[in-house]
């Protein structure tokens, strides 16, 4: 009995409290400042994490990428000599992009710091965030988008592109154009379409899936029955196209698969699809990838509105691109590295677009 009256005014206190948190939280001001809060503590996270680890030397491609091409630089390359480099092959990639920021870097400074390029790398990460914010008209939506897309996105698993700037400058950058030329494509303005496709050909140069920006863009024009922008759209995207197919080539130390690999290529896919919220757990991350598959089909074959084509068609590139890097690196992969840590931010983007969609519906 003593006990029962003890703890009865504790629980009725904390009833209490409990209610005023919940009316604090049916206020609409209260809400947006939670909302804030969820977005901004994930980017606070990761980027102590950044300035805490990160480190000014050099990492992997960085040998052949970065030094490499700095070296043709310094020793006093010609023009077409530049051009060629800056144009080349790397990896079934043309890098011309970074490849700019690094003599740009190379021609102020008279050298490379590998801390100041991730940096710049996740910046992008950051700009891709704020594109897609702008796309939301209302603010409401807007604020739910920021804090669960920030919850989602803005996390550990992208070790590799958060600390090392051989990931980071590319793999991000790749996600700026590509969204947000799809985006600009749904402004309906006289300069929507050559913004657009200056925006896709940085997509396309900067990494290969950056090709995807024009046949996606292509279907968001038709279904808004744009059909001379779509000519127009197409047209452009052909000629770019071509440039980049000009003098193409794999790379001879990449096995590209064979009809017998289909599965080896499919598990791949399907498990870099669901490797963001798997957690790491490579046995339910294909099941998870398999979902986010069929339900961005059904969607695609119900129909959508037209205020979520843009985060459709966003899934719908971040899908495409990852099929694609199974196709090229799924022999690559082994069992203590199942999916490379660069390649997961496109899974955390269409998880936490899926996501947004759902609770907005």
């Amino acid at each position: 009995m003593y006990r029962a009256k003890f703890f009865m005014p504790g629980a009725a206190r904390l009833a209490a409290r409990l209610r005023k948190v919940v009316f604090a939280l049916a206020n609409s001001r209260w809400r947006a400042c939670l909302y804030c809060f969820l977005a901004a503590a994930p980017i606070v996270f990761v980027s102590i994490q950044v300035a805490a680890w990160v480190r000014n030397i050099p990492n992997w491609d960085e040998f052949d990428v970065v030094l490499d091409f700095l070296i043709a630089l310094d020793s006093g390359a010609s023009a077409p000599e530049f051009v060629r480099r800056l144009f080349g092959m790397a990896n079934e990639h043309r890098m011309v992009v970074s490849r700019l920021i690094y003599a740009l870097m190379y021609g102020i400074t008279g050298g490379v710091n590998f801390i100041a390029l991730a940096v710049a790398g996740d910046l992008f990460l950051l700009g891709t965030f704020a594109v897609m914010l702008a796309m939301v008209s209302e603010t409401a939506q807007r604020l739910r988008f920021a804090a669960i897309f920030a919850l989602v996105v803005f996390q550990l698993q992208h070790h590799e592109s958060l600390f090392s700037s051989c990931a980071s400058i590319d793999h991000f950058f790749v996600l700026l154009p590509s969204i947000a030329a799809l985006g600009v494509l749904t402004l309906r303005s006289r300069w929507s379409l050559p913004l657009g496709c200056g925006l896709g050909f940085l997509a396309t140069f900067s990494l290969a899936h950056g090709l995807l920006v024009w046949p996606i863009g292509a279907g968001l024009l038709w279904a808004e029955r744009r059909r001379r922008d779509l000519a127009a759209w197409s047209m452009a995207g052909g000629a770019i196209l071509a440039l980049f197919s000009w003098g193409f080539s794999f790379n001879e130390g990449h096995r590209l698969p064979v009809w017998t690999d289909s599965r080896k290529v499919l598990d791949y896919g399907l498990t870099l699809a669901g490797s963001s919220p798997a957690l790491g757990n490579k046995t339910i991350a294909p099941w998870l990838g398999l979902i986010l598959v069929i339900s961005t089909a059904v969607v695609l074959w119900r129909g959508c509105q037209a205020r979520a084509r843009l985060a459709v068609a966003t899934i719908v590139w971040c899908l495409g691109s990852m099929a694609m890097i199974a196709w090229g690196r799924a022999s690559m992969s082994n069992d203590w590295a199942p999916v490379q840590s660069r390649y997961m931010i496109l899974s955390s983007i269409a998880w936490a677009l899926a996501i947004w969609l759902v609770v907005e519906r």
